[in-house]
């Protein structure tokens, strides 16, 4: 089990400022590499970052961090859930980007998003919050996508 604090995004507050910036998880094993500024986490991953209120299960996690030891990257492998209020997901792997606050599900991934849509394709990249709506997939990448319509 581990609590790592992260750079809080710009202007964002959780609703417990104690848990501001914070990401838990826990594994089977968890190796740090100081030389590599990396957290490895191995054997049913899960992590829950309280900004974002995401929660990951995968069979591996790469935490990466700056030289400050705030988290950058979260990059989770095999068989990847990813849920937060408003959606859910399942890939072969997840890049959780908090510099450019960019998400991406690479290999068999599909998304839902709660009453909306659900989409699949091999690479789908969506902004981290929410309710900012970006959606795309990767160039000359299939998609196949279901959405709610209200006729009136």
């Amino acid at each position: 089990l581990f609590s790592k604090e992260r750079k809080p995004s710009q202007g964002f507050l959780t609703e417990k400022p104690d848990q501001q910036g914070l990401v838990e998880g826990k594994a089977s094993e968890i190796r740090f590499s100081e030389s590599l500024n990396k957290l490895v986490l191995q054997g049913n991953v899960t992590l829950y970052d309280h900004d974002e209120e995401a929660s990951f299960a995968s069979e591996k996690a790469d935490l990466f961090f700056n030289q400050k030891d705030e988290l950058e990257m979260i990059i989770a492998y095999g068989n990847v859930k990813l849920t937060q209020p408003k959606r859910s997901s399942i890939s072969d792997r997840v890049d959780f980007d908090y510099i450019k606050e960019i998400v991406t599900l690479t290999g068999n991934a599909t998304l839902k998003e709660v009453d909306q849509l659900e989409i699949s394709s091999s690479i789908i990249r969506m902004h981290m919050d929410e309710d900012k709506g970006m959606v795309e997939s990767g160039q000359s990448t299939p998609v196949r996508m279901k959405t709610k319509i209200d006729v009136q």
